[in-house]
C-alpha cells in the first residue's frame, strides 16, 4: 500500500504515515513491481540512525574544537593543517547527519550520467555514505594529531 500524499510505502495495519504524519492515509494499492530484494526499505536508508546522528555532533563540534585546539597548542604555520582537519570534520558531519543531501547529490551524479530519474538508495549506497564519514573523520583526527605532534 502506498500514502496517496507523499507515495511513501505503508503497512496495511499503519494508521499514520511514519514519513509524512497523514493521519489516516488515504492509501491504495499497487501493483508490485519488481523491486530488488532491497529497495523495499529504501526510505530508511535516508533516516539518520542512532550511531549516524551521534557521529553528526561529534564531527560538528570536534570542528571548531580541532581548529581552537590547534591553534592553542601550536604554532601559527600549522593553522592551514587545522583548517583542513575542520572541513574532513564538516564532511563528516553533512555525509553522517544529512543522508537527504548525500542522496540528492548522488541522483544527480546518476540522473547525468544515465538518466535514471527514479533512482533509490540501496543497502551498499548506505554503506558507502557510512563509511564515507567514518573516513572523514578519521582523517580529521590523523591531521589534528599530526598537527599537534608536527
Amino acid at each position: 500500500m502506498v500514502c496517496t500524499k507523499c507515495g511513501s510505502r505503508l503497512n496495511k495495519t499503519d494508521r499514520k504515515c511514519r514519513f509524512c504524519g497523514e493521519e489516516k492515509p488515504c492509501a491504495v494499492e499497487v501493483e508490485r513491481i519488481a523491486y530488488d530484494a532491497f529497495s523495499d526499505t529504501f526510505r530508511d536508508y535516508l533516516i539518520p540512525s542512532t550511531l549516524d546522528i551521534v557521529m553528526a555532533w561529534v564531527g560538528l563540534i570536534s570542528a571548531p574544537v580541532f581548529l581552537i585546539l590547534g591553534l592553542i597548542l601550536t604554532e601559527a604555520r600549522f593553522i592551514g593543517v587545522f583548517i583542513i582537519t575542520a572541513v574532513f570534520s564538516v564532511f563528516s558531519w553533512i555525509s553522517a547527519g544529512y543522508p537527504n543531501i548525500i542522496w540528492s547529490l548522488t541522483k544527480i551524479d546518476i540522473f547525468m550520467s544515465s538518466s535514471a530519474i527514479n533512482a533509490e538508495p540501496h543497502r551498499l549506497w548506505s554503506f558507502r555514505r557510512k563509511a564515507s564519514y567514518w573516513i572523514f573523520y578519521g582523517i580529521a583526527v590523523i591531521l589534528f594529531l599530526a598537527g599537534i605532534f608536527n
